[in-house]
């Protein structure tokens, strides 16, 4: 320590806040002869802290269990020992929990509700420097109650439903959490965990019984189950009892089983259904009687019996299975054969023996026999079945049947029994072969005999088509005579003996041979054109084997017979005629028996031109046209070179004498001109036609034209159109004309074929004088009377009206466009549109008004109004200018410290001016889009220890209270540098 002459020392070696103060000291000084006690100056020491008293803060607030804690252990060293190195300890109760550590955080991933408490936390150096915060009492809030399991408070009784329901409520501070259910029976999971808080069995059954609990969870793994619960379900009607008749059942007999159950006195009203089973497989579908019976039962009924009851609700119960052993009425019978083998026509006898059971020695039996299936003995008391006259189609499977009246059948094993032959099936020979028509031939019955049978014992007939054609007899020959198309179809042949046995041969399809086809005729030429020389040829093609036939040919038209029979095959006309036109047909014959016609063929002799037909180019005429006459006649494809002359008449008297040209022109001037026309066509070789006559009348060409104003009046926007009316002849095209129209001594159209003149959205200077004239390409010129057209305005200039302006940000604009209609258009409909800055704000719609419920200051600006008519005619109003007053500037962010490092605090300022007074603002503050601290009246943003999960983009909103001007800042990044 300095004092005022020289130096003394004092050393505090840990100096304390409590060392703080004034200091001097005394000494002594030393003379030759003497000494003197002195004071020191007094000099002020100021011990600095080297930390701040550290705060404890928490996050989040409130706490609610599930939450990850975080308690951090805030401190400022002093600059001039930035370097010193800060160590950190964190109490509850005054125990450690987290001992000495560089870390300033004690964190807790998921809080519990034992986690509240008393905190506190202690900052020391390596130099026992060391403090502590005040004590924080922590309150963990419960995020959802216990749950309680709800359950049915009447019983459950089997196969109804059974609805548990998992309750529990959420913290207030935590509304949005997801919570899931999960319910347990007797320890296990029955639902895994999901957002219903139910558990449903559409069904109850008994094992359902039993200790439930649900547990309820949270997505930050809170679990809370509830206390268990026992449900009892009790039974709804008890285990059925099969009752089956208690003395032997034999085959035949009726068998009636019976189901029993008992209701539960609680649903005594419940309707059951019984169902029952024989081996497994259902033989009585479910149905209200709880009874079986089987009216007469067979060694097939059998068998291991059980019944099932059930309920609306689906509960099912089975009784246990009972076995019912049929006893056999009487043995499988046994059919016999008198004698082996059979052959046909011999008695065949069968026998068909049983065994009634002695225990039903009475009992009637019913026999029936069978062959290939189908019955040939009906049911009755014979057990025999005999066949006087056994045949080959007797041959087959035979079975006997035994039966009682009450049902019982059985079915002897099927025995084949073979019937021998004792003559071959006939077979019929066609000689000659091949047949051609007009042969003679022979059939012949040709069979196999058994050496037992003589050849005299048989009868022979023979059939055409079922027909007998010749009658029983010892031949097997039967013989046609010069075969023809009548003698063709199926023959059969028969075989019978004396003893009435029969056999049919199959049947023989008898055809001939063609000994030639129907013959073709061809014409030559083809086509044939009156003069030629007309040719027909009748071709036939002989079969190989008669080449040498001789046959003989005839013509005929349309029926009639052109040219005898002979043996030329060619009919010849020199000169074709029209008139021979006609249906042909040649005819092919072999002696009188054979005779064949040729199919018909219709053979046109061909003009060799049309007759003329006179055109005229235009009809009627009119005067000033010219006309031309034209004779059309149509020369054969085939005679092209021919040379044809025309010639034409008017009123009897030819105009033009005959020449090559088939065009006559006459220029037609004056009405004199009307007449009789014809025209007439010929050739060198003297065939002259002449067309039919025509009257031809001259007409007025047109009317004075008059004009047509459309509409009437005309009214600004219209579409006017003007019509140049006038008379036509009635068959002459408008196109014929030219029209053109005059607005005072000007052409506003020039001449064309339109008769309309159209002003599209006409204007009031577009009144005036208007005229049209109507001209030919002849020169022929009339004009119509002028015609004054005037204008009426539609509707006034619009005018745009606001209801304030200035505006503040925020206030409701409206704008109005005012006009008014014609008394003429009073009905009419008018649209409107907006324009702000010349750009479009609203579209064209049926209100005037455009509105902003809330204006922004970039809503200023020249707004105008465009009103459009239907007729699509637009006004557009004078600009008026809107200035929007800002309520406060667009805000911005600022940072109080340009670099930040893991763990320093940061602080983000949301800048503004308010521009009117008592402008009441809230800020918000969003990273990268999500918003990290809702609207309030703060205009700063604190992170008291930056982590690097804070770096991003940020961005700020201002809006005032009424939240109708809302601003956001440009985005604003922020790096966390690490530490």
């Amino acid at each position: 320590m300095r004092n005022c002459l020289g130096y003394c020392d004092y050393t505090v070696h840990k100096a304390q806040l409590t060392d703080s103060g004034l200091y001097h000291c005394k000494y002594v000084e030393y003379f030759p002869f003497f000494s003197v006690l002195k004071d020191s100056c007094v000099q002020p020491i100021h011990v600095q802290m080297l930390f701040s008293p550290p705060q404890m803060t928490v996050t989040p607030y409130p706490v609610v269990e599930g939450d990850s804690l975080t308690l951090t252990c805030d401190t400022q060293l002093n600059p001039l020992r930035w370097m010193t190195y800060l160590e950190f300890t964190f109490y509850k109760y005054n125990q450690k929990i987290q001992e000495l550590s560089s870390f300033k955080e004690y964190k807790v991933q998921s809080v519990e509700l034992g986690d509240s408490g008393t905190y506190d936390c202690a900052v020391s150096t390596t130099n026992d420097v060391r403090k502590h915060s005040p004590a924080y009492f922590l309150q963990v809030l419960e995020l959802f109650s216990t749950p309680e399991l709800l359950v049915p408070s009447y019983p459950v009784v089997e196969g109804e439903p059974l609805s548990l329901s998992c309750d529990t409520s959420l913290s207030p501070h935590r509304g949005n959490t997801n919570l899931e259910y999960a319910f347990y029976k007797g320890g296990s999971r029955i639902q895994t965990p999901s957002a219903s808080k139910k558990y449903e069995v559409s069904v109850a059954h008994l094992d359902d019984s039993g200790i439930y609990q649900c547990e309820v969870s949270s997505s930050n793994n809170v679990k809370k189950p509830s206390r268990e619960k026992y449900i009892q379900i009790q039974e709804l009607f008890s285990t059925p009892q099969l009752v089956v008749p208690p003395y032997p059942i034999v085959e035949g007999d009726p068998l009636s089983l019976s189901c029993d159950t008992t209701l539960s006195p609680h649903r005594r009203n419940t309707n059951l259904q019984f169902a029952f089973y024989k081996s497994g497989s259902r033989i009585q579908r479910p149905s209200s009687s709880k009874k079986y019976e089987v009216i007469v039962v067979d060694l097939d009924d059998s068998g291991s019996y059980e019944c099932e009851v059930s309920s609306s609700n689906n509960v099912k119960k089975q009784s246990e299975k009972k076995y019912i052993q049929v006893q056999e009425l009487f043995s499988t019978p046994n059919m016999k054969v008198n004698s082996y083998p059979v052959v046909e026509g011999n008695i065949m006898t069968l026998t068909c023996d049983t065994n009634l059971s002695p225990y039903r020695k009475t009992t009637d039996l019913w026999f029936a026999f069978y062959r290939n299936g189908k019955i040939i003995q009906e049911l009755g008391s014979s057990k025999k079945y005999e066949l006087k006259v056994s045949r080959l189609d007797h041959s087959g499977s035979y079975k006997c049947e035994v039966s009682t009246s009450k049902g019982v059948k059985k079915t002897s094993q099927i025995e084949y029994i073979h019937i021998e032959e004792l003559f071959s099936t006939p077979t019929i020979l066609v000689a000659p072969y091949p047949v051609v028509e007009g042969d003679t031939i022979t059939l012949a019955c040709k069979t196999s005999l058994s050496p037992h049978i003589r050849a005299g014992d048989l009868q022979f007939a023979f059939y055409k088509e079922d027909v007998k054609v010749q009658e029983p007899s010892t031949s097997d020959l039967y013989k046609i005579l010069r075969i023809q198309q009548e003698h063709y179809g199926e023959y059969m042949c028969e075989i019978s003996t004396t003893q009435g046995l029969k056999k049919q041969s199959q049947k023989q399809s008898i055809t001939a041979q063609v000994l030639f086809y129907n013959p073709i005729m061809a014409v030559s030429p083809n086509p044939v054109i009156e003069g030629d020389l007309m040719t027909l040829t009748c071709d036939i093609s002989l079969n190989p084997n008669r080449k040498t036939t001789d046959l003989r040919f005839a013509f005929n038209r349309n029926g009639k017979k052109v040219r005898r029979a002979s043996l030329s095959k060619t009919y010849e006309l020199s000169m074709a005629l029209l008139e021979h036109s006609g249906k042909y047909t040649c005819e092919v014959s072999l002696r009188k028996s054979l005779k064949k016609l040729s199919q018909e063929q219709n053979i046109w002799i061909q003009e060799l031109f049309s007759t003329p037909k006179m055109e005229i180019n235009r009809y009627p005429v009119v005067e000033g046209d010219n006309l031309t006459l034209t004779c059309d006649t149509s020369l054969n494809q085939h005679r092209k070179t021919t040379v044809l002359k025309f010639t034409f008449y008017r009123n009897g008297k030819i105009i033009r004498e005959s020449g090559s040209a088939k065009e006559f022109e006459l220029k037609v001037s004056h009405l004199g001109h009307a007449g009789i026309y014809k025209c007439g066509v010929n050739t060198n070789n003297g065939v002259n036609k002449t067309s039919q006559e025509k009257y031809i009348q001259i007409q007025e060409l047109f009317s004075t034209p008059k004009i047509l104003v459309i509409p009437y009046p005309v009214v600004e926007g219209d579409n006017m159109t003007l019509a140049c009316q006038t008379s036509l002849s009635p068959h002459i095209k408008s196109t014929d004309l030219q029209f053109a129209f005059y607005k005072g001594d000007k052409e506003v159209q020039v001449p064309s074929s339109s008769d309309l003149f159209r002003v599209l959205q006409i204007q009031q200077e577009n009144s005036g004088d208007y005229m049209c004239e109507i001209s030919t390409t002849q020169g022929l010129t009339k004009s119509s009377q002028k015609q004054d057209i005037i204008v009426q305005e539609l509707y006034a200039p619009p005018k745009i009206a606001t209801n304030s302006n200035p505006l503040v940000e925020g206030a409701h604009m409206s704008l109005t466009c005012d006009t008014s209609l014609s008394p003429q258009r009073s009905s009419g409909n008018l649209r409107f549109a907006f324009y702000q800055n010349g750009k479009k704000v609203q579209d064209f719609e049926s209100l005037n008004t455009y509105e902003i419920p809330a204006i922004k200051y970039g809503n200023s600006g020249d707004y105008s109004c465009e009103v459009l008519a239907t007729n699509n005619m637009t006004k557009n109003s004078l600009k008026t200018f809107i200035e929007v007053e800002e309520l406060f500037l667009h805000p911005e962010i600022k940072m109080a410290s340009s670099r930040v490092t893991e763990g320093d605090h940061m602080s983000l300022k949301c800048d503004t001016v308010p521009l009117r007074n008592l402008t009441e603002l809230e800020f918000a503050f969003y990273r990268d889009g999500k918003n990290i601290q809702d609207f309030s009246p703060s205009d700063t943003y604190d992170v008291q220890s930056a982590g690097l999960e804070d770096s991003g983009n940020y961005t700020c909103t201002v809006k005032i209270l009424e939240g109708n001007v809302v601003k956001r800042s440009h985005k604003f990044p922020v790096h966390i540098n690490e530490d």
